[in-house]
């Protein structure tokens, strides 16, 4: 027909092209190691992406939440540290005075050298004391300045001269400990209370007896909570009139011990 024209030169190499490809393809043998590769990539990626996904859904709300929980609780632990603070022994520094509430046990051995009327009471004793201190500092920026102290004692032990008997008793102690600034802490005390003893006659008469003693000591401390203790007091034993003869015992009373504060 006129007016149509056929097929060109390059149209007509193509479709050759494409004839002597699909021929090609046609009679080409399939590789099976090839096609194992690619049907194991096709099933292994698709599994691999499906699985990282569900892990993500599964873990990313619940370390939000977890975030967003534990860190406020967190700041608000370390704001609202409610352990009680550590006790402090000294009010500034050691040698400088005790903090009040600040506690005390000591444990002694004591030797009494007898200043008896008509006989000397030699005396060997161990007591145990526990302390509480009972305020502040008093008498700052003085010679004097110190801590007042309440000391419960417990004692035991025996006469050996002039003959063996033997001693017990409790004694409440007040006792003043001044604030040196250094390890030397020296004090003064004094207290009363009842005891037990088969000393007997000439000087004592009854079996219970009021102690009443008084002295002067020190401490030496090696660490802040620990020291040694040295005193020397004045000890006596009396019924206060409730038989005679009451002369007393006394002595002279010289302590070493160790202390703990606390």
């Amino acid at each position: 027909m006129k007016g149509i024209k056929g097929p060109t030169k390059e149209v007509l190499a193509l479709a050759n092209m494409l004839d002597q490809a699909t021929k090609l393809r046609a009679s080409a043998k399939p590789n099976p190691d090839h096609q194992r590769r690619k049907r194991a990539f096709w099933l292994v990626v698709p599994a691999a992406i499906m699985i990282a996904c569900q892990a993500g859904r599964a873990e990313g709300p619940n370390s939000t939440a977890n975030e967003t929980t534990n860190a406020p609780r967190a700041a608000l632990d370390s704001k609202l540290d409610l352990s009680p603070p550590p006790p402090r022994i000294w009010a500034d520094g050691l040698g400088n005075g005790f903090s009040k509430g600040a506690r005390e046990v000591e444990l002694s051995l004591e030797t009494g050298v007898g200043l008896g009327i008509h006989e000397n009471h030699d005396l060997a004793l161990a007591s145990i004391r526990y302390g509480k201190i009972l305020g502040r500092v008093r008498g700052e920026c003085h010679w004097y300045q110190g801590n007042w102290e309440l000391l419960g004692e417990l004692f035991g032990g025996a006469q050996y001269s002039p003959h063996r008997a033997y001693l017990v008793g409790v004694t409440p102690l007040f006792r003043y400990t001044l604030a040196t600034g250094s390890r030397w802490s020296p004090f003064i005390e004094g207290g009363f209370g009842p005891s037990l003893t088969d000393i007997g006659r000439p000087d004592i008469s009854t079996t219970f007896e009021f102690n009443i003693q008084g002295g002067v000591g020190t401490h030496y401390f090696w660490d802040e909570h620990h020291a040694v203790t040295v005193q020397c007091r004045l000890f006596h034993l009396s019924n206060a009139g409730i038989a005679k003869p009451n002369l007393g015992v006394n002595s002279c009373v010289f302590l070493i011990g160790t202390s703990w504060f606390f």
